[in-house]
């Protein structure tokens, strides 16, 4: 397990907000593979045993470069997939060394930065993979955004051929238990409003909100004050859920409603479609849930929700109020029926209202560190929204 054999190395993954990195070790000659990667990614690998490499080539100021496409297979022809650029640094030169590697560790982590599972793996196409045949991009973030569009639009086109050309990587030997239940007792991971003093997580979910909802609040910790989080306020009246998570300051209030399926080995067999079919149904509800919550909201001049054992009495005038739906991922073909109707709920209820799935909220807390800049991009994507009826799309450059 990294984590206990190599506790130096936890800086690199908090580092690495997502996606994939190599460490080379150099006094065995081998090599460990981080990946970073959502929890629905790392069941799939775990039950299918194996991991797949596409080397995407990508035409660019006349030359051809190459991307690289990590895939995990919970669908045969739409698998989870990161998108690497391959660029001439350290990185680039490692991810070469790594394909010409017959074994290596591989070693996978969640979106906040908990080691799930840990493999010996077999590279069966090692002696096929000549480096010297790929050149490698400027490394700049100009080639490396334009690279990783590039192979995105590749591999939604790729063959069949494309398929069995790809490198598959196949795990020989467990380094750790498949099974692992977290139990986070680090002080510093566990400062929101009352929170309990160990939070604990597992990577496959039969009931999955109350896990997804922690995973938001520690993914929220990295922008907002931990005072000013709150995990599942309850409203005075009845004593049912106000929202899932609540955002308070003197400015603002944020309010989160999050969507998420179960984690389990059958859900990654649902096709396509009917994951698309879930996803929309959970955006219903929850667009159900804020419009409640917005209500609620507005019944008085002040905010009254129990939180533990307290009455908490929040201020509402001249506050801004934001309302987000998480889900557990959004699917670019359905982006203009999410963005109608999760507009037409701000319309409806005078108030600004956006849609995220669960790895969009990753990278917005990793790269946004102030909620400054969080709400600066919030507000101008619902403002784009408003202009055009679908929200924009927000790439980050940092």
């Amino acid at each position: 397990m990294l984590t206990i054999r190599y506790p130096h190395l936890m800086q690199h993954v908090r580092d690495l907000h997502h996606g994939i990195s190599t460490i080379a070790n150099d006094k065995e000659g081998t090599f460990l593979l981080i990946i970073k990667v959502p929890k629905e990614a790392v069941l799939a690998a775990k039950a299918k045993q194996r991991i797949g490499f596409y080397l995407v080539p990508c035409r660019m100021n006349g030359e051809t470069y190459h991307g690289l496409v990590t895939t995990y297979e919970d669908d045969e022809l739409n698998p989870l997939m990161v998108v690497t650029p391959l660029l001439d640094d350290e990185m680039g030169h490692s991810i070469f060394d790594l394909l010409s590697s017959e074994s290596f560790d591989i070693h996978f982590f969640d979106d906040n930065n908990r080691e799930l599972l840990g493999y010996r793996s077999q590279n069966e196409k090692f002696a096929e993979f000549d480096k010297s045949q790929y050149k490698l991009a400027p490394s700049s973030l100009e080639a490396a955004y334009e690279i990783r569009d590039l192979t995105n639009h590749w591999f939604m086109r790729r063959s069949l051929q494309d398929d069995k050309n790809s490198i598959k990587v196949n795990f020989l030997e467990r380094l750790m238990i498949e099974d692992l239940f977290i139990l986070d007792a680090v002080p510093m991971n566990n400062l929101f409003q009352k929170c309990p003093s160990v939070s604990h997580s597992t990577l496959e979910r039969l009931e999955p909100g109350s896990f997804q909802e922690m995973d938001i609040v520690k993914l929220l910790q990295k922008v907002f004050h931990e005072d000013s989080i709150f995990l599942n306020p309850l409203r005075t009246d009845n004593n049912e859920e106000f929202v899932d998570v609540l955002v308070a300051s003197d400015e603002y209030l944020l309010l989160i409603q999050a969507k998420d399926s179960p984690n389990t080995e059958k859900s990654l067999d649902r096709t396509l479609k009917r994951k698309i079919s879930t996803v929309s149904k959970a955006l219903d509800k929850a667009i159900d849930q804020t419009r409640g919550a917005i209500k609620y909201l507005r019944r008085g001049e002040n905010l009254q929700f129990h939180f533990g054992e307290d009455i908490f009495e929040i201020e509402t005038h001249d506050k801004v109020i934001r309302n987000l739906i998480v889900v557990q991922e959004t699917f670019i073909n359905e982006w203009e029926s999410y963005s109608e109707r999760v507009l037409g709920l701000g319309k409806e209820m005078d108030s600004s209202c956006y849609v995220m799935g669960y790895p969009e909220l990753v990278t917005w807390t990793a790269k946004l560190s102030t909620p400054e800049k969080f709400f600066d991009s919030f507000d101008s994507i619902v403002e784009g929204g408003k202009e055009t009826g679908i929200f924009p799309s927000i790439t980050f450059y940092n």
